[in-house]
C-alpha cells in the first residue's frame, strides 16, 4: 500500500515591503490602491513562487519596471535613478538585464493597466471630461454596463489597439472591474442614472438618463 501524501500545512509568511506609488489626479486614491492590490493578487496567483519573499519582491519590481518602461527617460525623477543604482549594486548584471529588456526594443514591458482599465479608473466616481454637458453626468459607477461598453467603443473608435481591451458583455465588464479593484455592478440593479449611450449616424452620440 502506498503511503498517503500528507496535506501541506499553510504557514505564515513574514514579508514586509515599502511601496511608494503615484496615480493620475483624476483617479480616487482608494480606487488607485485597490487597483494596485488587485493586480498584485493576480500576479501572486500566477507565479509558482508568488507567496515567497523572492517572488513577492520580483512582483514589486515588475510594477516598477512597467512604470519606468512607459515613462520617457527624460521624465525619470531622482528616485528612479537612485533605485537603478541601488538595485544594480545589489543584483548586478541580473537586474541590469531585466531593466534593459523592460525599457528597450520591441519587447519592452507593457503598461500595467491597459487603456480601457485606465478609462474606467479615471471616470469611476466622476467623469474626467467637464465640458459640453458632461459635468452634469455621474461617474461610470452609475452607468448601466451596456451604456459603459457603448461609451468605450465610441471613446476608442479611432484607436483599434486600445479598443481590443473593451469588454463585450455585462459579465466581462464586471470581470474587468473586479480585476482592476472596482466593485462589480450588482445583478438586477435598477437605479442607474445613465441607462443608454449610442452613436448617431452623424458621428455624434446620444445619452439617455433615468430622469
Amino acid at each position: 500500500m502506498k503511503p498517503k501524501n500528507k496535506k501541506a500545512v499553510p504557514s505564515l509568511l513574514n514579508f514586509r515591503a515599502e511601496i511608494r506609488f503615484s496615480w493620475h489626479r483624476t483617479i480616487h486614491p482608494e480606487d488607485a490602491l485597490n487597483a494596485l492590490m488587485a493586480h498584485a493578487k493576480q500576479k501572486i496567483k500566477s507565479r509558482r513562487d508568488g507567496c515567497t519573499p523572492a517572488g513577492l519582491a520580483q512582483i514589486m519590481e515588475d510594477f516598477w519596471l512597467a512604470s519606468v518602461a512607459n515613462t520617457p527617460p527624460g521624465k525619470w525623477h531622482d528616485d528612479v535613478w537612485a533605485t537603478i543604482q541601488k538595485r544594480t549594486q545589489q543584483s548586478g548584471r541580473k537586474f541590469w538585464e531585466r531593466l534593459m529588456r523592460a525599457t528597450v526594443g520591441k519587447r519592452r514591458r507593457a503598461r500595467e493597466f491597459d487603456p480601457v482599465a485606465e478609462l474606467m479608473l479615471k471616470n469611476q466616481r466622476e467623469l474626467e471630461r467637464k465640458d459640453c454637458g458632461w459635468e452634469r453626468l455621474p461617474g461610470l459607477q452609475d452607468w448601466h454596463p451596456t451604456a459603459v461598453i457603448a461609451f468605450m467603443k465610441f471613446f476608442f473608435r479611432t484607436e483599434p489597439e486600445a479598443a481590443k481591451y473593451i469588454p463585450n458583455s455585462a459579465k466581462s465588464y464586471n470581470k474587468k472591474r473586479r480585476n482592476n479593484g472596482l466593485p462589480p455592478q450588482p445583478r438586477g440593479r435598477r437605479d442607474y442614472v445613465v441607462t443608454d449611450f449610442r452613436e448617431r449616424a452623424d458621428g455624434q452620440f446620444e445619452i439617455e438618463t433615468k430622469d
